[in-house]
């Protein structure tokens, strides 16, 4: 289900990002400056010994902070997922595409916007018809899923060259 409603997300013009802080500004000198408070040094315990702070990105590492002002590393899949939609932040577990129809029309509208043809046989209509969510939300993945792969593949073999007052476009 996570999969699919990142793809929804994505497909809705949400950067799904880390929910992490992002420190790579700083360097590891800064680092430490930042975090001697008190003469606390900032220092590696595998568990840390406080309770779990915020989680952040340094050099393409994550790391769970504590508030004993010690860390430990995390696994990537460790990491939840977020992203902003409709002027909000959610975690993505927090996405309601599949729960909630407020959530899922503005999705099939855009289904419909974007690429009529692919609208008309997806199955979305089927689902809003019998008002049926969960056939809706499979349905407009599925759209998705094909339009992607259309439109990348779309994307790959066309090639437009502008040459003053004329384009050639190459298949």
């Amino acid at each position: 289900m996570g999969e699919d409603i990142k793809l929804v997300a994505e497909f809705m013009n949400c950067k799904v990002e880390y929910d992490v802080a992002d420190w790579t500004e700083y360097n590891d000198e800064s680092l430490i400056e930042h975090w001697n408070n008190n003469d606390l040094s900032f220092v590696y315990i595998p568990k840390g010994q406080g309770r779990p702070w915020y989680k952040v990105i340094h050099r393409d590492i994550f790391y769970q902070l504590y508030t004993d002002f010690t860390f430990n590393k995390l696994k990537e899949e460790d990491i939840p997922l977020g992203c902003t939609y409709n002027n909000e932040y959610y975690l993505l577990d927090d996405l309601k595409f599949h729960q909630s129809w407020d959530w899922l029309m503005p999705v099939c509208i855009k289904c419909k916007t974007v690429n009529p043809d692919f609208f008309s046989g997806s199955g979305i209509l089927k689902g809003l018809i019998q008002m049926d969510i969960k056939l809706t939300f499979e349905s407009v993945v599925k759209f998705i899923r094909k339009y992607n792969t259309y439109y990348g593949q779309v994307q790959k073999t066309l090639h437009i060259t502008r040459s003053q007052n004329w384009f050639e476009i190459q298949l």
